[in-house]
């Protein structure tokens, strides 16, 4: 769906620093994606850039909020702590449903 292009365009927009960061909807108006919802494709155009090297945060709870590249390592070993973190939550969610319902219903588990 991406190709280097997008990407390129992608990293002319967000800017270097914490400090700078722009929110997905200031990224979706720039590369003239839709900007209604949650701004999808911008987000699966980030994930796209990461994926291929590129080093984007995030932040959702702290001023500014939004995307910005990174060169601090403390900030990237913060942002893989806080995933790491997340991510184990959700598993944590899922195996307690999980576990739930084969609880309640022992003859029609869920493996």
């Amino acid at each position: 769906m991406f190709n280097q292009n997008d990407i390129n365009s992608l990293i002319n927009i967000i800017p270097t620093g914490r400090q700078n960061a722009i929110t997905a909807y200031i990224i979706a108006q720039s590369l003239g994606y839709p900007t209604g919802g949650n701004q999808v494709k911008t987000r699966n155009l980030i994930k796209f850039a990461i994926a291929s090297g590129n080093l984007i945060l995030s932040s959702s709870n702290e001023n500014p909020k939004g995307y910005w590249i990174s060169i601090d390592k403390s900030e990237i070993v913060d942002t893989i702590s806080s995933l790491e973190h997340r991510a184990n939550e959700i598993l944590d969610r899922a195996n307690n449903l999980k576990n739930n319902w084969n609880n309640i219903n022992p003859q029609n588990i869920i493996t």
